[in-house]
């Protein structure tokens, strides 16, 4: 374990496409990344492109220490008359991959190996622990 990472802030358009190219799970291949539509906030990125038939979004980003991707496609029904947002996979994207490519940074504090594996509430090394 020992380090601890995360996404670097402000990763390219090229990069973030790069990955999702990668590890496409939708069927068909990607259109170009200058026909996508790009979205950033933080360390969320959406993509999103026009199939023949549907609209697809995808989402990168990172969820508890795991890093992933979200394939959504959107279909409009005729029926109904309403959108429909059908999730189609998700896909965890190795952190060996991500360290290779030069998408992740050293998160700043310490580790969980560190904290002793408790997370937030864990009590530091040497600390006072009251008994009652």
């Amino acid at each position: 374990m020992g380090k601890c990472y995360c996404l670097k802030s402000g990763l390219s358009k090229r990069a973030v496409y790069q990955a999702i190219a990668a590890h496409n799970t939708i069927g068909s291949k990607l259109p170009a990344a200058k026909d996508c539509t790009f979205k950033r906030n933080r360390n969320f990125y959406w993509l999103r492109f026009f199939g023949e038939d549907c609209d697809y979004q995808i989402c990168f980003h990172q969820s508890f220490g795991r890093y992933l991707v979200r394939f959504m496609k959107e279909e409009y029904w005729a029926q109904t008359g309403r959108i429909h947002e059908t999730d189609l996979h998700l896909v965890y994207i190795p952190e060996e991959y991500l360290q290779e490519k030069g998408m992740l940074r050293q998160a700043r504090g310490i580790s969980e190996e560190e904290r002793g594996g408790m997370g937030r509430n864990a009590v530091s090394p040497g600390a006072e622990v009251k008994k009652e």
